[in-house]
């Protein structure tokens, strides 16, 4: 498999997965059917980007490529983020 690819795959893991954890965060309360997003979101989505974009980074050696590496490790991480400051705002 080519590199294009692989980054191509790395880019649509990331948008798909801030597009699901901003649903998570906006509509779960009022849609219970969109409950799960966020955990798709975190979980499975930007392990597979990150992978992706250290089999495309191993074959190009991109900045870019470094990068998506970076979008999606702070995409595994948003959701976390996220509940940690809501509990330091708002308490428990």
């Amino acid at each position: 498999m080519n590199a294009r690819l692989f980054r191509n795959i790395a880019v649509i893991t990331f948008c798909v997965a801030v597009l699901l954890f901003i649903i998570d965060t906006v509509f779960v309360f009022d849609y219970p059917w969109f409950n799960g997003t966020g955990i798709i979101s975190t979980f499975v989505l930007p392990p597979v980007g990150i992978l992706s974009a250290v089999l495309a980074y191993r074959k190009t050696e991109s900045r870019i490529d470094g990068l998506l590496i970076f979008a999606n490790i702070s995409a595994l991480f948003i959701y976390f983020a996220f509940m940690f400051i809501g509990t330091l705002l708002l308490g428990p």
